[in-house]
């Protein structure tokens, strides 16, 4: 029985930090590829992207650091850093799935 309880106590506050964290995102669909293209440089950090872009709407990797932001479009803008080094590349994944490398300045 004590484990029934301790389920059902957690589960509601998992859905209160779900429902924060999609508002949270509903919000940030507000970038466009132009708005962020003059920020795609060789010396772009994943903490000048933290600076200048926001924060990623996912970040993940193992060793790569790499920072998803979802894009007005909806397409999602991949950048991937060795570390906290300088940015190795910028990709452009479409709605469609199809993806296409970005130039970095």
């Amino acid at each position: 029985m004590r484990i029934v309880t301790r389920t059902l106590m957690v589960f509601p506050a998992a859905l209160v930090g779900c429902r924060e964290n999609n508002a949270d995102s509903a919000a940030a669909p507000t970038r466009t590829l132009s708005s962020i293209s003059p920020h795609l440089t060789r010396t772009l950090t994943p903490a000048l992207a933290r600076e200048r872009l926001g924060a990623p709407d996912v970040e993940t990797g193992s060793g790569l650091i790499i920072y998803r932001y979802r894009l007005q479009s909806g397409d999602t803008l991949s950048l991937g850093f060795p570390g906290y080094a300088p940015i190795t590349y910028a990709q452009l994944v479409r709605v469609d799935g199809t993806r296409a490398d970005l130039p970095l300045r």
